[in-house]
């Protein structure tokens, strides 16, 4: 009895410590609105050694930002980016499945793959691979893993923006096509119909030059659910000495053939701006099988 006395003072003691410094650094911050956050922060910071706030910090996937529709990443003790794993998982292109079996949650890409049990709505476990021993925060049904894990383990590389403040993981575009996983189409496969099998890829490149002012987006609305846009991003081309001003690169669109069906790709080449810009389009009409 005694015991259960003393667990719920220090309880009570620790929900009003958690409350009075999460309203003192929400009104350091100028804002009122996250109050509830920090409070929940403060106290799985106590009770998992996670973070006493969790701030934001944007994370992009070749400069695509990953949207986070609950909770998001924070700064570890160590330094770390720790990241809802799920969400930048799907960013990447990689599959995510529960294995019911072995009470864990499997992201894989390529043939990579990261397997973290979570059994409990709060928790800590630890995933091996590649020889790595990494703890997993299990948050509200969450998987936090470290955002330059994630792109280790699944073909990617990690780079934290001091200027920005923000995270960015860039994936070579060929991950999406070894293997047979996909396929990549350019201007040669304008106007043509391309068939691809459920599950598999489409990476189109196209030739771009952002300098110019031009760029190129969609002519007409993705219809349909046979195919889902998984990222869009433009690569530089190669550095050269002494630097070539104005050099063009390559503009990505990478897609999932989702469920069988069709749908078409339009996409032109303008000045978003600008009036009766277009000076090329591209067009692909795609059937999953």
């Amino acid at each position: 009895m005694l015991k259960r006395i003393v667990m719920c003072v220090l309880i009570t003691v620790l929900f009003i410590c958690s409350t009075t410094m999460a309203i003192a650094d929400s009104q350091a911050t100028g804002s009122t609105a996250k109050i509830n956050e920090v409070i929940e922060a403060k106290i799985m910071g106590n009770i998992l050694g996670m973070p006493a706030y969790v701030n934001r910090i944007p994370i992009f996937v070749n400069n695509s930002e990953v949207q986070f529709p609950d909770l998001l990443p924070y700064t570890a003790a160590d330094g770390n980016i720790i990241v809802p794993a799920r969400y930048v998982a799907l960013k990447l292109g990689a599959e995510v499945t529960w294995d019911a079996a072995k009470n864990a949650a499997v992201f894989s890409l390529d043939g990579n793959s990261i397997e973290v049990k979570a059994v409990y709505k709060y928790s800590t476990s630890f995933t091996r691979t590649n020889g790595k021993k990494i703890e997993a925060v299990v948050k509200n049904g969450r998987i936090f893993l470290p955002a330059d894990y994630i792109a280790e383990v699944l073909g990617a590389t990690s780079k934290y923006d001091k200027v920005n403040k923000r995270v960015g993981i860039q994936i070579d575009p060929s991950i999406y096509t070894s293997g047979g996983i996909g396929i990549k189409i350019t201007e040669e496969n304008n106007n043509t119909a391309i068939e691809v099998e459920k599950g598999q890829f489409i990476v189109i490149a196209l030739n771009s030059n952002p300098s110019t002012g031009y760029g190129w987006e969609f002519d007409k609305r993705l219809d349909g659910a046979a195919l889902s846009l998984m990222n869009s991003f433009y690569v530089a081309p190669p550095a050269k000495d002494p630097p070539i001003v104005g050099a063009g690169g390559t503009q990505f669109y990478v897609f999932k053939a989702e469920v069988a069906g069709t749908a078409s790709i339009d996409l032109k080449y303008d000045r978003s701006w600008a009036d009766d810009s277009t000076v090329a389009t591209f067009k692909a009409d795609i059937t999953v099988k």
